[in-house]
């Protein structure tokens, strides 16, 4: 890795940036596999129907390639790929002593319908852009698995939530306004300097990030914010789990 091309994975100025976020990345698919372990065993024992044991084994087995192909790129970039600093999940006592169709309509609303939503958004604006081979065909390759995770992740919550009552539903919504908390945070933090007329996608090509399939702080908050509007509080708004603004 020698050139300086902006449309090579090479550019020394991101090489550091690229290297800790494609780490980062193999540490958040990873952690992935694990919760979506976790979700099989809660869906067994919420007594799923089959069909939705083997989708998510289906949706595992698609996170274990993606820490995979996250690997080779890690690898590639002259890095050793990472694992979560602390193995074993920490979930806390709320929420394993939680009746298990309750703890599995959590995890398909915290992971599967907003994290995955927020996820497709970022990698369909990495993947049209980027031009580098091995790093195009890493975000193609996840792209196509996060988008049917999302749709998964939509119809569970949908079938999972019509066993609730009123009451309930704004326990949910709570549970939705917490999990937003750290990407409208985030957003914010990133824009907060940033003029009004500046604040649109074209004021940020990241034209030599892309090729190591990156973003700057300030586009990430921007595709956050439309994939927000235009398809996560669409679909939250369907399933109840946000109020109707004026």
């Amino acid at each position: 890795m020698t050139t300086q091309s902006s449309s090579s994975p090479s550019a020394p100025s991101f090489l550091r940036e690229a290297q800790l976020t494609w780490q980062h990345r193999t540490t958040t698919e990873y952690r992935s596999s694990q919760i979506l372990t976790r979700f099989l065993s809660e869906s067994l024992a919420a007594s799923d129907p089959a069909e939705v044991h083997a989708v998510i084994l289906d949706l595992i087995a698609d996170e274990l390639e993606h820490v995979r192909l996250c690997e080779s790129v890690c690898r590639d970039l002259g890095v050793t790929p990472t694992r979560p600093s602390k193995l074993e999940l920490n979930d806390p006592v709320q929420f394993t002593q939680a009746p298990a169709r309750e703890r599995a309509l959590h995890t398909a609303i915290t992971m599967m319908l907003i994290n995955e939503t927020v996820s497709v958004g970022f990698i369909q604006d990495l993947e049209a852009r980027c031009q580098t081979p091995s790093i195009k065909r890493v975000l193609t390759a996840t792209l196509g698995d996060e988008s049917a995770h999302e749709q998964f992740g939509y119809d569970y919550v949908k079938r999972g939530l019509a066993h609730y009552g009123p009451i309930a539903l704004n326990d949910f919504r709570h549970l939705v306004a917490l999990a937003l908390a750290p990407h409208e945070g985030g957003a914010r933090r990133a824009l907060q300097n940033v003029p009004e007329e500046k604040c649109t996608l074209e004021a940020w090509p990241d034209t030599q990030r892309i090729s190591l399939g990156l973003f700057s702080p300030e586009r990430q908050a921007l595709v956050y914010q439309r994939t927000y509007r235009e398809v996560l509080a669409p679909k939250l708004l369907a399933l109840g789990l946000i109020a109707a603004t004026s």
